[in-house]
């Protein structure tokens, strides 16, 4: 048998505990963002299904280009404009809650500054 196949089934029958290390964190970083994003008033979040992002809707007519630009330059936080995602991104921003909790708090603490 080819070590790839050998390798898929440890990952199968093996120990299981980090998968679920692993599903406790995004978890707990997703609800972080949730309550965080939550807080900004000008922001719409459409509930996360199986995603380690966000994509937030921002009031105004403002670019998500522009947005993000500014969101990086202003606060040192990066996100991807919702256009590059197509025409119905627009309006919106995404951000990834795939990192260190401390991390992803700083950003959203950060995030809550900008839009204050």
């Amino acid at each position: 048998s080819k070590i790839s196949q050998r390798a898929a089934t440890f990952a199968l029958t093996g120990s299981q505990d980090l998968v679920w290390e692993h599903h406790g964190a995004y978890a707990r970083r997703r609800q972080m963002t949730i309550d965080a994003l939550g807080e900004i008033p000008t922001l719409h979040l459409p509930v996360i299904n199986g995603a380690y992002y966000a994509f937030p809707r921002y009031g105004g007519g403002e670019p998500s280009t522009t947005l993000c630009e500014r969101m990086l330059t202003q606060e040192s936080v990066a996100t991807v404009p919702g256009s590059a995602f197509g025409e119905g991104g627009e309006g919106h921003f995404r951000i990834s809650f795939a990192v260190d909790d401390n991390v992803l708090a700083d950003g959203l603490n950060r995030l809550q500054q900008f839009f204050s």
